[in-house]
């Protein structure tokens, strides 16, 4: 690191439970309360969760199936 970086680039600590795996699988995501489907692209992987890019954006708390 140069000394012209940002501190906190320097003591950037990784907190998640489980490592994230950087994928890129193309998907569906379906929210069964109101019957939407849109389609979607699963960026990264863990045990945990998910990072997904979707058209569709459900309420925080909304359970969806992801195909």
């Amino acid at each position: 690191m140069t000394e012209g970086e940002p501190t906190a680039a320097k003591t950037r600590v990784e907190r998640r439970r489980f490592r994230r795996v950087r994928v890129d699988l193309p998907g569906r995501l379906f929210t069964p309360a109101d019957g939407k489907e849109a389609r979607c692209q699963v960026c990264d992987l863990s045990p945990g969760g998910a990072a997904i890019a979707c058209e569709l954006t459900p309420v925080e708390g909304t359970q969806v199936v992801l195909y």
